[in-house]
């Protein structure tokens, strides 16, 4: 763990929060990565002491006021997702980073089947991409975790 991680983790936060309520170009909003939870698992992952389940639920709660979606939806997706994560840091950060990769599908899935389940509650019906994001979040896990990986190692020569 870094001494700076205390400066970069909520900057990587805040930095991902913004570009998930961004207004993004046609492509980019139709591949629907969710890149703040990508982000959260990551710092899960890492630093399990200072990133878990409040931070994520308070990042979803902020999440849903910010996209005007059911309240609560994204904190519960994130808050399992983030628990899950803690639960199992210690092996996750053992995997290479295909079998990594393959893990983060089937969270990002097991929260795609959360998330449907409560928005047919609520008689919503979810946009023809719902279910792709989840595939190309995993595939851009590799890429998250290799540019805040080089982040982290770079914030210590810096201060």
């Amino acid at each position: 763990m870094n001494n700076n991680d205390w400066l970069l983790i909520p900057v990587t936060l805040l930095l991902a929060f913004f570009t998930n309520v961004m207004a993004l170009p046609n492509l980019l909003d139709l591949l629907g990565i969710d890149l703040l939870l990508l982000v959260i698992i990551y710092w899960c992952i890492r630093t399990p002491e200072r990133v878990g389940v409040s931070v994520a639920w308070t990042f979803g709660l902020l999440a849903d006021v910010a996209g005007g979606g059911i309240l609560g939806l994204m904190a519960l997706v994130y808050a399992l997702t983030a628990y899950i994560c803690l639960m199992l840091h210690q092996q996750i950060r053992m995997l290479p980073m295909f079998q990594q990769s393959l893990l983060m599908l089937v969270l990002l899935l097991a929260g795609k089947v959360v998330g449907y389940g409560l928005l047919v509650l609520c008689s919503r019906t979810p946009s023809p991409t719902f279910w792709v994001a989840a595939v190309i979040g995993a595939l851009a896990w590799p890429l998250l975790c290799g540019l805040l990986r080089r982040w982290r190692k770079e914030s210590v020569h810096l201060l």
